[in-house]
């Protein structure tokens, strides 16, 4: 019986190997329509393209200032990848630059869907902008309706129809083509963005806000309220449970250690953070919203 167990052993078929190869958490992945090929962004900057039957990365692709949060395989064979630095680049297979920049956002890209035909992409961005683009001509119509990031993008059969997520609790629908609203079909409890303001610190904060309360009588949503942030030690803000990694650590939130968390971002300089990665390159942006913070968290 022994021998047979080793010709069986043999025989078997290989186990699926891991496909390793990123310095940083993965955050999108695409399949090709064939199943030969896999695309993957990760917060360490780079999208990889592998090859399914051998686990093997056959194109490495270095372009995005900051990580690659949306990657989709195009019909005709050209890659997408959408990074923080809110550019859209199209790529070649094999190729060791972009062939154009079919879209850039004022903010982080967040999401990429392709139309069923394939002639449109559209992406999503955490400045509250849809960018559908018609791959034919790359110029893309800028779709504004959501008060707040947009989180999320697919499109539905007809090719058209474009529904959309936001962090201001809404799904809504647009006609990609004429760039229409169509109509929201969801509605949040409650509007985070209440009672902000429109100063220049209150609309870097709506990427926050879904996130995050500012006063005293609100509690904590999927983060910890930052009412009395500053002179508070990291991980210390009653009512929320947070990651075990962070309990220790001996941050203490000033407008230094704030900004500093927004200049590297926060999985760097907390590691172990259940925050969404986004950085605030713009000086002047992350000014506003310290002085915002320390003007409502009081």
């Amino acid at each position: 019986m022994r021998p047979l167990l080793i010709v069986a052993v043999l025989l078997a078929p290989p186990a699926l190997a891991d496909l390793r190869g990123h310095g940083g958490p993965v955050r999108a992945l695409s399949a090709a329509a064939d199943g030969a090929t896999a695309l993957s962004g990760s917060f360490d900057t780079t999208a990889i393209l592998w090859r399914l039957s051998d686990a093997t990365a056959t194109q490495v692709m270095r372009f995005h200032e900051g990580g690659v949060n949306a990657v989709a395989d195009l019909h005709d064979g050209r890659l997408a990848t959408g990074g923080e630095d809110g550019r859209v680049a199209l790529w070649r297979p094999g190729a060791e630059t972009p062939e154009t920049v079919a879209a850039t956002h004022g903010a982080s890209v967040a999401g990429l869907a392709v139309s069923p035909g394939g002639e449109t992409l559209a992406s999503a961005g955490s400045d509250g902008v849809v960018l559908p683009s018609a791959l034919a001509e790359g110029v893309p119509r800028a779709l504004r309706g959501h008060a707040g990031p947009v989180n999320a993008v697919a499109f539905v059969a007809d090719g058209r129809t474009l529904p959309t997520g936001g962090a201001d609790g809404l799904v809504r629908r647009w006609d990609a083509g004429a760039g229409d609203p169509r109509g929201g079909i969801a509605a949040a409890a409650a509007d985070p963005f209440h009672g902000l303001g429109d100063s220049r610190g209150a609309r870097v904060f709506r990427a926050c806000a879904a996130r995050h309360t500012v006063t005293p009588d609100d509690g904590a949503r999927a983060g910890p309220t930052l009412h009395g942030l500053f002179g508070r030690r990291i991980a210390t803000a009653p009512g929320y449970a947070f990651s075990g990694a962070l309990t220790g650590m001996a941050i203490v939130w000033t407008p230094e250690t704030v900004a500093e968390s927004f200049t590297v971002g926060p999985a760097a300089n907390a590691p172990g953070t259940k925050m969404p990665e986004q950085r605030i390159t713009d000086p002047d942006d992350l000014a506003a919203l310290i002085a915002f913070l320390e003007e409502t968290t009081r």
